[in-house]
């Protein structure tokens, strides 16, 4: 399974072994309802990991491309009713 699943994967959801909570972070170890420690088998490998820091380093380069490019638009649309 991939760390962001493409069209064609289908996303596996874990539930917590003591709470049986959905598991939405697989980074920090711990469940996010009753604090219990997940098993190693439910964590991301560093594999994973990184391939998520990329993605996720990707994701917010491009976000911050779009603001920056909104923001020129608007103040060019701002300038032209000053």
């Amino acid at each position: 399974m991939g760390v962001l699943p493409s069209s064609r994967e289908s996303i596996t959801i874990m539930n917590c072994p003591t709470c049986d909570a959905v598991i939405y972070s697989r980074r920090s170890g711990l469940c996010g309802v009753c604090g219990a420690q997940l098993p190693e088998t439910m964590l991301f490998d560093s594999e994973q990991r990184e391939k998520l820091d990329v993605q996720m380093a990707r994701m917010k380069a491009e976000q911050r491309a779009l603001m920056e490019g909104q923001a020129r638009i608007l103040s060019k649309d701002i300038g032209n009713f000053s």
